[in-house]
């Protein structure tokens, strides 16, 4: 029974760094609104930090296999009449629990999505692609006439550019399919 409580002792201590890890999600997300905000050039920065989010999705994916992984095989061995290689069955444990892990997007976790759709917020308030009109906008300066359009084609949920665009019936607003499919899936009811 000692050895089971050096193991939740470690729990607690890996609950620490959940923890921690948590707080890490949330200042990136703060950073990245105020580089947003801010106005200037960011899309390095906001690539960035869309980088250090999936870095701290890994992270946190990590430790609860590993959680997981150690929950089951203390629970295994408290059943068991046998003895258990603890080391050996964690290992074991913690492949299938990353196997499985390894097929979800980082892309789709909630703080994430919780990122890419806080910056889209800021940077397109009213939601729109940001395009310039194809007609030729003059000025007081009849000779210069703006003939060019930028148009966003990343997906405001995954980040990327988009490989099967498309648009929403009621507000216009563009996604890649298999980004807007998995953030309904993911948010279920609370998907807008």
């Amino acid at each position: 029974m000692a050895q089971f409580a050096v193991i939740e002792q470690a729990k607690k201590s890996l609950k620490t760094v959940q923890d921690y890890i948590k707080v890490g999600m949330e200042t990136t997300i703060d950073v990245a609104q105020d580089i947003a905000e801010s106005k200037i050039e960011s899309e390095k920065e906001i690539d960035t930090l869309k980088s250090v989010m999936q870095d701290y999705v890994q992270m946190e994916r990590d430790l609860e296999d590993f959680m997981n992984s150690v929950e089951d095989v203390t629970n295994q061995a408290a059943q068991s009449q046998e003895a258990i290689d603890l080391e050996e069955s964690v290992e074991k444990r913690l492949q299938d629990y990353k196997n499985r892990s390894r097929k979800l997007p980082l892309e789709g976790h909630e703080k994430f999505l919780d990122l890419t759709e806080k910056i889209a917020g800021i940077l397109n308030p009213d939601g729109e692609v940001n395009c310039i009109p194809q007609t030729p906008v003059c000025g007081g300066d009849e000779e210069m006439v703006l003939t060019q359009s930028d148009v966003n084609t990343r997906c405001p949920y995954t980040g990327k550019d988009m490989v099967n665009p498309v648009t929403n019936k009621h507000c216009k607003h563009n996604y890649d399919r298999d980004g807007i499919y998995y953030y309904i899936k993911i948010k279920k009811n609370k998907a807008k």
